[in-house]
């Protein structure tokens, strides 16, 4: 009877030993930016999830902005390296795979992204590109934050409810009075954007942000469009003394 429990224990630490290296080998990977082997459910080594620049306190950007009302817009990081650098080569060069990293560090860090208050969202809108930019680009990177916020949040993006007709200068090459002047009658809500967004809270999706412009832009026209709320959240936040960082040696 002891030889059967024994031999019952010994297969059963087997079966255990087993499965966690199958885990292991499911779960292996190697870190984006540092090529370190590692074992996290996202492209990022513990290490390297550490040290990005993490907002301290994302809710308080709203403050920091001045654009929007009670605490309601909010940011994962500061634009610091190397989430400058992500964003510049998913951004400019088309390379999608950091687009994909940046995305899998919103899901991973949900609870900072939407506190409590966001609770009631109902509608994503990202902000637009003009045709002419889209054209060049070839993809919006403010929809492609959208699209992973829709799943994370499990609430639609309007797509089309807001165009930008005017074909602008890059926010980022102006000072705070240029960004602001930059905007004006940039945007237009179409027919069925008014419809879909009446009465709704709305998150308004962008990739970076340094003085809010856009984000005040686009929410005093969708208010004055019908919405009820309008929220924001940016994947990252350029204080005044970093707007000149730019950083680019990625692995």
């Amino acid at each position: 009877m002891g030889h059967i429990i024994s031999t019952s224990k010994m297969l059963s630490t087997i079966f255990t030993k087993l499965v966690n290296s199958l885990k292991q080998d499911l779960f292996e990977s190697w870190c984006c930016l540092c090529n370190e082997k590692h074992h996290n459910r996202i492209p990022f080594c513990s290490a390297c999830l550490n040290d990005l620049p993490w907002t301290p306190d994302p809710a308080a950007l709203a403050d920091a902005l001045e654009v929007l009302p009670d605490n309601a817009v909010t940011t994962l990081f500061d634009y610091q390296f190397p989430v400058n650098t992500m964003l510049r080569q998913f951004k400019y060069q088309g390379q999608m795979q950091w687009g994909e990293n940046l995305c899998a560090l919103v899901k991973h860090r949900a609870g900072a992204c939407f506190p409590d208050h966001f609770a009631d969202l109902d509608i994503i809108i990202p902000a637009p590109l003009s045709r002419k930019r889209l054209g060049m680009r070839g993809f919006n990177q403010s929809e492609v934050i959208a699209k992973a916020v829709s799943g994370l949040l499990d609430i639609p993006v309007g797509y089309g409810c807001c165009l930008k007709i005017k074909d602008t200068t890059a926010q980022a090459e102006l000072d705070r009075a240029g960004r602001q002047s930059n905007l004006v009658n940039a945007f237009k809500i179409t027919n069925r954007g008014k419809a879909m967004i009446a009465g709704r809270h709305l998150l308004v999706v962008d990739d970076v942000t340094t003085t809010g412009t856009t984000l005040k832009t686009l929410k005093d026209l969708l208010m004055d469009s019908g919405a009820r709320q309008v929220s924001g959240f940016c994947l990252a936040h350029t204080p005044p003394p970093l707007e000149k960082n730019r950083i680019t040696s990625l692995p």
